[in-house]
């Protein structure tokens, strides 16, 4: 998915977006999310959170860091999908979103279709205030941790 930052891509996509990825798994799921530096990336990646959290689902967010963390994190079926957000190389004016499934793959077209249908009627879930999903903030990511031991 990609689109001119704040023009095709703006929050409120990204938070519908997030809501329509995320309403294909259980509320007791979490979505690993990961964002490159820019700032770009950062406003599109939280209204996403925004919008996965609003549908009940937990977030491991890993703030900025690369493509490869957030597959591995995947891989210890630490997530049940993951979402990376980078402005899009060379084109500095778009941002991307990039899906994975639970083994750190991107997503299938099958899967993706899903989504898209999921998003243009708007149907995804919206969870009771009570039952909005968690977000988490790893304080070292887990491939950091295995190196060191």
């Amino acid at each position: 998915m990609s689109g001119l930052t704040n023009r095709e891509f703006t929050p409120e996509f990204a938070a519908r977006l997030g809501a329509a990825f995320a309403s294909q798994f259980s509320t007791t799921d979490s979505i690993v999310l990961a964002r490159d530096q820019s700032i770009e990336a950062r406003a599109v990646a939280e209204a996403m959170k925004s919008g996965i959290a609003s549908s009940g689902v937990n977030i491991r967010d890993l703030r900025d860091t690369i493509v490869p963390i957030l597959r591995y994190e995947l891989t210890q079926a630490r997530g049940c999908a993951g979402v990376y957000v980078r402005s899009t190389p060379d084109e500095p004016l778009s941002t991307d979103a990039i899906f994975f499934d639970a083994e750190g793959f991107d997503l299938s077209a099958g899967k993706a279709q899903s989504v898209e249908r999921l998003f243009l009627n708007e149907d995804f879930r919206r969870a009771d205030p009570a039952e909005m999903g968690v977000i988490e903030y790893p304080k070292e990511h887990s491939i950091v941790t295995a190196m060191r031991s």
